[in-house]
């Protein structure tokens, strides 16, 4: 409240109206006294907390940003779209290892003969976990010597439509389609040499060599 300092006579009908009757009232500070008046913590407290102002970014900022998203976006499918392109087999089938993966090839089963000769064998498997398909080829050189005569196999996965491929085509299939059977994809190398010891790794693709 106010500090009282003078008193006024009531005007007449009000609520103290009447000669002679003396209401205190409290002087009304001037702009220029309001000024001149230090300012009290609270208001120093209020004046001083400011809301920041939020800098929204231009339209060609944004547009920027949002073409930037979508190629982002667009290189991580696609290199999860080769990722699950390269990537055949379990690990029951297809394992890292070259060794237990040439184990693991016995316990595939046999899906269709494509050609059945003495010395070229090509056939379709398959994995009795995944159903991941396989096309095995074998060729053999016979030397007449000893008996013990130079053997090759080559393991390759294959996808569903190449399986389809072979299979409908079978003994009819040309060796060079072989050949083309997934370019720099993983494939399996057993070579039974006539000297030496075996040779076990990894390839890529398929390459039929030559054989009786």
């Amino acid at each position: 409240m106010a500090p009282i300092i003078s008193w006024r006579i009531a005007k007449p009908r009000t609520m103290f109206g009447g000669k002679g009757v003396l209401i205190p009232y409290g002087k009304k500070q001037t702009q220029k006294e309001t000024e001149s008046q230090p300012p009290s913590a609270e208001s120093q407290s209020v004046s001083t907390v400011a809301p920041s102002a939020s800098v929204l970014p231009s339209r060609e900022e944004r547009n920027r940003a949002f073409a930037k998203a979508i190629l982002e976006n667009l290189n991580r499918n696609t290199i999860e779209s080769e990722a699950s392109k390269n990537k055949f087999g379990c690990e029951d089938c297809w394992p890292e290892d070259p060794e237990a993966a040439w184990k693991a090839r016995y316990g595939l089963s046999r899906v269709a003969e494509l050609i059945d000769e003495s010395h070229f064998h090509v056939m379709v498997l398959a994995c009795t976990k995944c159903g991941q398909r396989f096309v095995s080829v074998f060729t053999e050189i016979v030397d007449w010597k000893d008996g013990d005569d130079p053997q090759f196999w080559t393991l390759l996965p294959i996808t569903e439509a190449e399986a389809e491929m072979l299979i409908r085509k079978g003994s009819t299939l040309p060796e060079q389609e072989l050949n083309e059977l997934g370019p720099g994809r993983r494939s399996l190398l057993h070579d039974n040499r006539k000297e030496g010891p075996q040779k076990l790794n990894w390839g890529k693709g398929i390459w039929v060599g030559m054989h009786d």
